[in-house]
């Protein structure tokens, strides 16, 4: 293991993106299966390292989002355009009694159908590239193998020409997901920039808040617009969807500031505890079991002695070792980690269903003749969705960080998690204020279409700003170590 030499050049193996997510990540929920048959001998591929002692659930989730998030969103939306053209451009009689049935105002057809399409996409794409993931790569059945494919791990990291970090507040306390960091920060050429790439497990739950609240919300908005239909023939304010957007937006905003804020926690607290780290402090599942296998009750090897002895061998001493977690590892993950929750193209992939309401909401004009509205109904939902919504969450996280510490009573702790939800609502509302007030001031001169284009560059140049950090602010780590860089 010492020398980063396999043993036989078939030890070294990967499985498929797509096997290694297969039955909903089974593989990572403790689910017992000959997964080793699936994998096959390879010379390059990702390493994905992990804890086994975190939430498994939050885990899948998140590899699903990094993994299948862009077709998802990318197929979806086409989807949703070419719906939308169909409505607009079809002339069938049955079309007009549908678009009648619901509403004049929004006809539910892009949402539905590009939901559908989104979790079908993100679930069953077959996405082709080659990772190694410990369960699936080493053979859990045959105790020779077994033993054979861990001592091939040095030859593993090796070979990798990348590394995909799954951190959750368990990681750093593992011994051999820190081993692994090192080893392949180790087996990098002089001079080479490692590919190493962290992703929160917590980004998981976040993002199927957010989706779900975007979902509900846009559910609200359709029936908004029937009981306006109903109620006042389709003039003046649509109050029901304000009083309901408002209830379900301060829902989400609460679960989504509280993640949040307590993300920026557990990244703080990984700082301080990888400034003081000592391998002996490191926990090995060896070591918590004395040494005994719980199932069959017979002796297990000390997965302390055989890292040792890596670790003397790569870099000379412990001493060395633990230097360069306290700093190199240390500098990588507190970099990347501050900015790994949230991402300019995340929000977007996560977010498209904002874009096929304002589409399906621009079906009735369409059909009506009426382009130019049209076409601000689209504009809009581009401004919200690329512009608006990224610019708003970048805001809502720096407000966290601000709030990050955890206060005394559960109560008072999950207050502030609420003043932080209302301060977001009431920057939305202002948003959408601001915009009414825009369109009024300037409707009289330009025509909605002119309008609706204003409004979206108007919104992308915010996003732009607010996440172009290098130019508009600084770009350093939250959390106080120094800036790595790698790319995020």
């Amino acid at each position: 293991m010492s020398e980063m030499k396999p043993t036989r050049p078939e030890m070294v193996r990967s499985v498929r993106v797509f096997q290694a997510l297969r039955n909903f990540g089974a593989a990572f929920r403790g689910v017992e299966a000959d997964f080793y048959s699936m994998s096959k001998p390879t010379k390059k591929m990702q390493f994905w390292s992990h804890s086994w002692h975190g939430s498994m659930t939050a885990k899948v989730l998140t590899l699903y989002l990094t993994q299948n998030a862009f077709p998802a969103a990318f197929l979806s939306t086409i989807l949703a355009f070419c719906v939308t053209m169909f409505f607009a451009l079809s002339r069938i009689p049955s079309l007009d009694h549908v678009v009648s049935t619901f509403s004049e105002r929004a006809v539910p057809c892009c949402l539905p159908l590009a939901f559908a399409s989104y979790g079908l996409v993100l679930l069953f794409w077959q996405r082709q590239e080659e990772v190694f993931v410990d369960k699936l790569c080493i053979n859990e059945w045959d105790r020779q193998l077994k033993a054979e494919g861990i001592l091939n791990i040095g030859a593993i990291l090796k070979s990798s020409d990348s590394m995909l970090v799954l951190w959750d507040k368990t990681y750093q306390k593992r011994l051999w997901c820190l081993f692994e960091i090192a080893a392949f920060l180790h087996s990098r050429p002089d001079g080479q920039k490692p590919h190493l790439v962290i992703r929160p497990t917590l980004l998981g739950p976040l993002v199927a808040v957010l989706n779900l609240g975007l979902i509900v919300g846009s559910g609200a908005a359709y029936l908004s617009a029937y009981v306006a239909d109903l109620t006042s023939e389709g003039s003046g304010p649509i109050l029901p969807f304000w009083v309901l957007f408002g209830l379900i937006t301060v829902q989400v905003q609460f679960a989504v500031a509280d993640l949040a804020r307590r993300y920026c926690r557990e990244v703080e607290d990984l700082s301080q505890e990888l400034r003081s780290f000592r391998l002996d402090d490191a926990r090995a599942w060896c070591c918590s079991v004395g040494h005994v296998n719980p199932a069959s009750g017979g002796s297990i090897p000390c997965d302390r002695a055989v890292v040792e002895r890596c670790i003397c061998s790569w870099f000379g001493c412990v001493d060395e070792f633990e230097r360069t977690v306290r700093t190199e590892v240390l500098s990588i993950l507190d970099s990347q980690l501050s900015t790994a929750l949230t991402s300019y193209c995340r929000i977007v992939e996560a977010s498209p269903c904002i874009l096929w309401a304002f589409a399906d909401f621009s079906v009735s004009p369409m059909l009506e003749g009426n382009a130019d509205a049209a076409m601000r109904l689209l504009l809009r939902g581009f401004a919200y969705w690329l512009g608006v919504v990224p610019a708003f969450l970048a805001v809502l996280y720096r407000m966290a960080h601000c709030l990050r510490r955890a206060r005394r009573s559960w109560c008072l702790d999950k207050l502030v998690s609420m003043m932080l939800a209302c301060f977001g609502v009431c920057l939305f509302v202002c948003t959408a204020v601001a915009e009414g007030a825009l369109f009024g001031l300037l409707r009289p001169w330009l025509p909605r279409a002119a309008y609706g284009a204003i409004f979206c560059f108007s919104s992308l140049t915010l996003a732009a700003l607010l996440w172009n950090r290098p130019r508009c602010f600084p770009r350093r780590p939250l959390f106080g170590a120094s800036a790595a860089t790698l790319r995020v």
